[in-house]
């Protein structure tokens, strides 16, 4: 009879991290130019503890992707995509609290 092999390590405790990103072919908000992975420009400078992680992305029926901050802050002056022209409209982001963009 083979002996039964024993466990060379018990795991104790396991912390899963997961990481997201958008699968997309444009990796960088076409207003900013910071990877859509980070923060925006305004939220890297904010110096108020936890800022950086409240920035979402959003992206417009176009299939053109933005900081939220980014693309609120052009919406405020033309409610056009900076990249077609067309009225921008949110089609999904990664917030579950941002669903338009209007204000």
């Amino acid at each position: 009879m083979v002996d039964k092999e024993q466990k060379r390590f018990n795991i104790k405790k396991w912390n899963a991290v997961v990481l997201w990103a958008w699968h997309d072919e444009v990796e960088k908000c076409a207003i900013c130019r910071e990877s859509n992975s980070n923060p925006c420009i305004n939220c890297q400078l904010d110096e108020r503890p936890g800022i950086s992680n409240e920035c979402d992305v959003v992206c417009g029926a176009c299939n053109h992707i933005f900081h939220f901050h980014c693309i609120f802050r052009f919406y405020t002056s033309r409610h056009v995509c900076p990249i077609d022209g067309k009225e921008f409209e949110i089609k999904r982001t990664n917030s579950n609290s941002i669903n338009s963009i209007n204000y």
